[in-house]
């Protein structure tokens, strides 16, 4: 009779709640304590099925008494989950676990689904199955830490409440549905207004990041362009969540990775695990996933008039976060920012051709000017020197004037040839690098070698003029500071690496100074700032 009436006063709850409350926290909450007196648990929660059937999701998160965390909701694939109520949403029927380490499916669940039970200590297991009008639409759970304590009666009066539960849960289920649109719909909106505030993505990027994981939960997210010959990935701008995590690379030549499917079929690909996905068997793919620990991937194309012109990617630490559904929010992101970075791509064009033309007018400029001023002068000086008897007192300072202006039209020569952007033209960079260092030995007398590389790497034009860029001025200032007795120039690639790595060593045994020490002054001063201005934009 006492059972009866707690049944009783259990519906009695239930009808209240259904009545009342539509907050799936409070609602859970509520149905936890009208549930107390009748069917014995320290947690309960339902999970419920998408329209297809092939995933399902925890109203509720996972409570954990003993830290207080609440990590996100659970989704996850009916076919492939381990859950211990995924047997109830597959075929309809009950499922009683007396005790979870010893039930011989329970090797089957997913890592955090143990690591989840584990953590609150439960023990037993009981789950029945919500059906409408003949369809089974989800299941209701209850845990206990009490090993063995569900018995049949606790498995009849749980298909009771089931039954009487399943029109409120499919609410519950719509309501959740809505709320996460809203949701969608409110991050999709603040992306729209992250972008439309600048056009530098280092400002705009992290903003996006933080509003794209309301979408797309991912622990980093990374966005990569196509180079302008299309045979390379360079990296846009990158964003993670834990300080710890790193990116794939700057730079990454399609023909070493699966993702350039991504670009070719300009179609969408995700990946559950990806430390056990047939798919990543390329050696720079593997050596990411195997040391950055991404386990769950998401790869989308972006696309602006008819073609592909880079990729967005999520990723995750923890398998099983993916699924078709991310799959389709991560393509209408990559939607929405593609024409922003789409504008990005053509305003980084257009500002190198700005800076190119602006380059080649102060090449002109200094050699219309004070090349051929200096040029004038030395001539003068020249000519003043054979007109001065051999012994006046004024040779000297004519000769060392003389001097100086020749050295300060070299200076002017070498500046003309840095502003011109023609250096790699018809050259490699290999060819290019002995050049200069030949040059470098003729002008200023000290020994010099050039070693050249035993791989092959392709770079991208403007990784390669950097590095020549970046050798012109490191063997000017060994020309202008160092007092060397010998130099070596050693350029090396390492194609294996994950990602590809190019290294340009200029060396000497001169004097020294303390990088850190070295500021820039009305005198000069500037090229070490440059040189790491020039390696920075290149990646």
């Amino acid at each position: 009779m006492a059972a009866e009436l707690a049944v009783l006063e259990a519906l009695g709850g239930l009808a209240r709640i259904t009545a009342e409350e539509l907050d799936t926290a409070a609602a859970l909450g509520a149905f936890s304590g009208a549930m107390a007196r009748v069917i014995p648990h320290d947690w309960v929660n339902v999970a419920y099925l998408e329209a297809d059937g092939q995933r399902f999701h925890l109203l509720g998160t996972f409570l954990t008494q003993a830290t207080g965390q609440v990590p996100a909701h659970y989704t996850a694939d009916v076919h492939t989950d381990g859950s211990p109520f995924r047997h109830t949403l597959r075929t309809g029927e009950p499922r009683v676990v007396n005790d979870y380490p010893s039930d011989p499916l329970w090797a089957q669940a997913e890592p955090r689904v143990r690591a989840l039970v584990e953590q609150m200590g439960l023990r037993a297991g009981l789950s029945v199955a919500l059906r409408l009008r003949g369809r089974v639409i989800g299941a209701l759970i209850f845990a206990s830490r009490q090993p063995g304590c569900y018995r049949p009666e606790h498995v009849e009066r749980a298909q009771h409440f089931a039954d009487y539960l399943a029109p409120f849960v499919e609410n519950l289920r719509l309501y959740a549905i809505e709320r996460q649109q809203r949701a969608q719909l409110a991050a999709l909106n603040a992306i729209g207004q992250t972008l439309a505030a600048s056009l530098e993505v280092a400002d705009v990027f992290p903003v996006f990041a933080t509003a794209a994981r309301t979408l797309v939960p991912h622990d980093r997210v990374g966005v990569a362009l196509l180079s302008e010959d299309g045979t390379t990935l360079e990296r846009l701008a990158f964003a993670a969540h834990d300080q710890h995590q790193v990116s794939w690379g700057d730079c990454l030549r399609l023909a070493d990775t699966g993702l350039r499917v991504v670009i070719e079929r300009e179609h969408g690909l995700w990946s559950a695990d990806a430390y056990h996905d047939p798919r990543v068997v390329l050696p720079h793919d593997r050596a990411a996933v195997e040391r950055e620990g991404i386990r769950s991937v998401i790869c989308v194309p972006l696309r602006a008039k008819g073609r592909a012109f880079g990729i967005l990617t999520f990723a995750c630490t923890e398998p099983g976060r993916y699924s078709e559904s991310e799959l389709r929010a991560a393509q209408q992101i990559a939607d929405q920012i593609a024409p922003f970075l789409d504008n990005v791509r053509l305003y980084r064009q257009v500002r190198a051709l700005v800076a190119a033309e602006e380059r080649n007018r102060l090449a002109r400029e200094v050699h219309d000017t004070l090349a051929q001023g200096l040029t004038a002068i030395v001539l003068q000086l020249d000519t003043a020197e054979a007109l001065l008897p051999p012994d006046a007192p004024a040779t000297p300072m004519v000769v060392q004037a003389r001097e100086l202006a020749r050295h300060a039209l070299a200076e002017a020569r070498r500046a003309v040839r840095g502003l011109q952007p023609s250096a790699l033209v018809n050259r490699t960079l290999v060819e290019a690098l002995e050049d200069e260092v030949a040059r470098f030995q003729q002008r200023s007398g000290i020994p010099a070698s050039f070693e050249r590389p035993a791989q092959h790497l392709a770079l991208a034009d403007s990784q390669a003029t950097a590095l020549l860029r970046i050798a012109q001025e490191a063997l000017h200032n060994v020309e202008k500071h160092a007092r060397a007795r010998c130099v070596r120039v050693r350029l090396a690639f390492d194609p294996s690496a994950a990602p590809p790595v190019a290294s340009l060593v200029v060396e000497d045994d001169g004097t020294g100074f303390e990088p850190g020490q070295e500021q820039p002054t009305g005198d000069g001063g500037y090229g070490i700032p440059t040189m790491r201005e020039r390696a920075r934009l290149v990646g």
